[in-house]
This record gives structure tokens, C-alpha cells and sequence, in this order.
């Protein structure tokens, strides 16, 4: 099963990572590693993706991560 979360570095940069579990519970130990073994100073908002997930549910389960503003000219898409 496919899982996303979102996380923020050290140096403050936000982020979002996908990555493949069993089940909630070894998600969950991956989410806790991410921070304890790879330094990353908070990891929420775990949330299964569905089979065939496209960018249309990413965008509907990290509504935050859209509304972000253009950095470093960088273009994000507008969520509507």
C-alpha cells in the first residue's frame, strides 16, 4: 500500500514523501524514522493514498502544501 506525508527539515523546508508500507502500523514505524534516523523536526499528516492515486488526491489530502506561495521561481499550482 502506497502512504504520503508531509514533514519539515532541519532548515525549515516543507516537504511531502510517498513511499510503501505493509499495513498503518509499519507506515507508522516509517514516519518515526524519518524522524529519530533522517533529522526531520516534525512528520504528520500520514495518509494512505488509494490505488491509481493521482495528483488530484494529493492535492485534496495536503491542502496546505497547495495553497503555498511561488518560491524561488518555482510555479505551484493554484488548488481550486
Amino acid at each position: 500500500m502506497r502512504w504520503a506525508v508531509e514533514y519539515i527539515t532541519r532548515s525549515g523546508m516543507i516537504g511531502l514523501c510517498i513511499f510503501t508500507a505493509e499495513d498503518i502500523e509499519e507506515a507508522q514505524e516509517y514516519v518515526s524514522s524519518m524522524v529519530s534516523k533522517h533529522g526531520h523536526t516534525d512528520v504528520f499528516n500520514l495518509n494512505a493514498l488509494t490505488d491509481g492515486a493521482g495528483v488530484d488526491e494529493l492535492y485534496r489530502l495536503f491542502p496546505r502544501l497547495t495553497s503555498s506561495v511561488e518560491r524561488d521561481e518555482m510555479p505551484v499550482r493554484e488548488h481550486q
